[in-house]
């Protein structure tokens, strides 16, 4: 039986839910496993399911001299694979000043990780972002002699490709969340000349939910009469979110008259800059923060809720927004901007609603649409939370993954 280690940037991470589940569900299939973080993590909030993997989280300093030690070590009993790693990495990150230099300084980390997984028997290892988790596993299968994969998710994909053929070519197999990513993996890969190998190397996996966890009991969250219409929004509060047409558009809909109440769930740098325009807008009664929010505080909102919207800035923005599967898997129609993969998840008019980049008209309309016509409301949630169920669930998804390391 395998046993592999994840590289992780920082773990627990309050963002990474999507991979948090993943990662409880590969524990529940009985794959055995060890997580190594690079960063030690200073969210202040821990979502509940992750404080059992965070137990068995090593983490390790950027220098010290039995990390230096153990360089000599692997230097000298292992001169080949040492420099291999070595030059065979930093090399081909001189074109990034930025990876080259933050690399160099996980050096030593990587080499202390790669004794530990010795120690520890590992057998795989596999990095949980493109970027420096890859690279950073790639270090420790060149030290250590055994295979490597990576996951590519979104912005570690996109943002910087330096060297991210070089790590598709030397991975057993590479894991992405979206047809799309696929389809754009396989054009980097032909840097490298790997077209026809790395076809079947590049595998989709989408990331799933617990569908019993996220479902809606019957009559859950429906509009009943004296009851206000609940419009939710879920995401770390960014510019790319796009939470300011969002609010633009409940400003429309209060002028229509449409009797409502919006929560918007999620924290960041401009939380303070959105309350100042629904102060502006005068929809204080309406429009509400929740601040940072545990998972298991958000499901019940999830089922509460009678439509999600997502106003999302596409150029600043790739994937598959893991908030609008938990919101569909608990049968609320969803409302989002076209992104490059949302049509692997939504048809428009049939499991949910596609809308134009930054056109609260277009939010207002949808959503004052669905308000009017509980029918509609209905038939899209049941719609929605049916392709969740073929496509995300966790439990199929994590044994495809786990598939995948016992193949190797």
């Amino acid at each position: 039986m395998p046993k592999i280690a994840f590289i992780f940037s920082q773990f627990p991470c309050y963002d990474e839910t999507f991979i948090l589940r993943e990662m409880n569900e590969l524990k529940a299939s009985g794959l055995e496993f060890e997580i190594y973080s690079l960063k030690t993590p200073k969210d202040k909030i821990v979502h509940e399911e992750a404080k059992e993997l965070a137990q068995k989280t090593s983490y390790l300093p950027f220098v010290s001299l039995r990390l230096q030690a153990l360089d000599i070590f692997f230097l000298f009993r292992h001169p080949g694979r040492y420099f291999s790693a070595f030059f065979g990495t930093l090399l081909r990150l001189l074109k990034s000043p930025e990876f080259f230099f933050k690399t160099g300084c996980l050096w030593h980390k990587a080499v202390g990780f790669a004794w530990l997984a010795r120690k520890q028997d590992i057998t795989q290892v596999h990095g949980q972002w493109a970027t420096y988790p890859a690279t950073v596993a790639y270090i420790i299968s060149k030290l250590n002699n055994i295979p490597f994969s990576f996951t590519g998710h979104a912005h570690d994909i996109y943002l910087d490709t330096t060297m991210l053929a070089f790590k598709i070519k030397h991975a057993k197999f590479v894991v992405t969340c979206t047809e799309d990513n696929k389809r754009y993996l396989l054009n980097i890969a032909k840097d490298e000349g790997r077209k026809t190998k790395d076809d079947n190397k590049i595998v989709v996996n989408y990331h799933g939910v617990d569908l019993e966890r996220f479902k809606k009991e019957d009559g859950q969250g429906m509009n009943d009469e004296g009851r206000k219409f609940k419009i939710l929004s879920v995401g770390s509060l960014l510019e790319c979110k796009g939470f300011e047409y969002l609010i633009e558009a409940c400003g429309m809909l209060k002028e229509k008259g449409v009797d409502f109440e919006c929560m918007i769930a999620g924290g960041g740098c401009l939380e303070q800059s959105l309350k100042a325009q629904v102060a502006s807008a005068k929809l204080e009664d309406q429009i509400k923060f929740t601040g940072y929010i545990k998972q298991e505080e958000l499901i019940p909102i999830y089922k509460q809720a009678d439509v999600f919207v997502l106003a999302m800035v596409p150029e600043k923005h790739w994937g598959i927004p893991n908030v609008l599967i938990e919101a569909m898997a608990t049968s609320v129609p969803a409302v989002c901007t076209m992104l490059p993969s949302i049509p692997e998840l939504i048809e428009d008019g049939k499991t949910g609603f596609i809308i134009p980049a930054k056109d609260p008209t277009a939010i207002a309309v949808i959503v004052e649409k669905l308000c009017l016509d509980e029918a509609l409301q209905k038939r899209i949630g049941e719609a929605g939370r049916s392709v969740i169920e073929q496509k995300f669930d966790i439990v199929n998804n994590a044994r495809r993954l786990k598939e995948l390391f016992e193949a190797v």
